[in-house]
């Protein structure tokens, strides 16, 4: 007689994820072998793909014993906090509500949302990726490739030295100054989404990635351009950021951005596994070589209609993360090769 399968195992994940994860999706809590079913009969086959998913089904593939149930949380574009104040919804998304990248009802703050979900059950692991949304990464990009159309390639100043406009419609002095004044916040931030998270289960189950690497091309050099055009046929707000042709800048991008919000996650909250994504092969599959583990604009636009999924990883992206980030969850979940009692 078969022994029976004991259901162990409770992971979820928590943060931003592919844009392609809809609101169909975020705030589900999964039978992760069953990924397709749920309770109301439709069908979220794109999730599966996330490193997140990958990470809790090999999870429950390494003992027949075990199912693993896989709550999902994790929306893209989701913040820490509503930098929107008052909270609009329009941000936010761990602590405070969200309406979603592709705006529609209000979703609770993720971490009020598991709580619900799971109510007296101690996650075994909670997959975590945030910050880089609390410094409008993606706008950031997107604004350096506009005035780059526009400035002298040997003028001093580049995006970084011009005036900037956050999504909340406030203008700063400078790029850079709004990136400071950010990443002042960001170890508020942590330190306020871990003791939330601290109410849900012990730090030393949450693992936090940092941020690959993603602007080298295939011999591990800096891109010397990243090409942000469109599909013809879009507006002409959608079309106007065309491309980052100033290496000065792509590697600010690196210096300014990347490498202080890795610090940052590095300095986080205590007891938290930083799970490092640096150290990967991200850095031979960035968005301008040939075998990118990356999405590029002009890919967003054709995979879902908008520009919301650029820079984030493909599936061969996700599949790279999933193989750095499950041996350091599994080693947690089964110290010494055995399975650590549940609580």
């Amino acid at each position: 007689m078969a022994a029976p399968r004991l259901s162990r195992e409770l992971t979820t994940a928590i943060g931003h994820s592919d844009p392609r994860t809809t609101k169909a999706i975020c705030g589900h809590l999964f039978p992760i072998r069953q990924p397709d079913r749920r309770e109301d009969g439709r069908v979220p086959r794109a999730w599966r793909s996330r490193s997140q998913a990958q990470v809790a089904l090999k999870l429950e593939q390494k003992d027949p014993k075990t199912s693993v149930t896989f709550v999902h949380l994790a929306c893209s574009g989701a913040s820490i906090i509503d930098h929107n104040r008052p909270h609009s919804g329009a941000g936010g998304g761990l602590l405070d509500p969200y309406v979603g990248i592709n705006p529609g009802a209000v979703l609770p703050a993720q971490v009020d949302e598991a709580k619900r979900l799971i109510g007296n059950r101690v996650p075994d692991a909670i997959l975590l990726s945030a910050g880089v949304n609390d410094l409008d990464f993606g706008e950031v990009v997107k604004s350096c490739a506009r005035l780059d159309v526009y400035v002298n390639p040997k003028q001093e100043t580049d995006c970084f030295g011009k005036p900037y406009t956050d999504t909340t419609g406030t203008t700063h002095q400078t790029l850079l100054a709004f990136l400071q004044e950010r990443f002042k916040l960001l170890p508020d931030l942590y330190t306020r989404l871990g003791d939330e998270l601290a109410t849900i289960a012990p730090p030393d189950r949450v693992f936090i990635t940092n941020y690959p690497d993603t602007l080298h091309n295939d011999n591990g050099e800096l891109c010397a351009r990243l090409n942000l055009t469109a599909p013809a046929g879009l507006t002409v707000t959608d079309q106007a950021p065309v491309a980052i042709t100033r290496v000065a800048v792509i590697l600010s991008l690196v210096t300014k951005v990347l490498l202080p919000l890795n610090t940052a996650i590095d300095n986080g909250y205590k007891q938290w596994n930083v799970v490092k994504l640096t150290g990967t092969d991200f850095r031979d599959h960035g968005y301008c070589a040939g075998n990118r583990w990356i999405v590029t604009r002009n890919e967003s636009f054709q995979n879902q209609g908008n520009d919301n999924g650029t820079l984030h990883p493909n599936k061969a992206g996700h599949d790279a993360i999933a193989v750095v980030v499950y041996p350091v969850v599994e080693a947690q979940l089964y110290p010494g090769g055995k399975a650590r009692p549940p609580q």
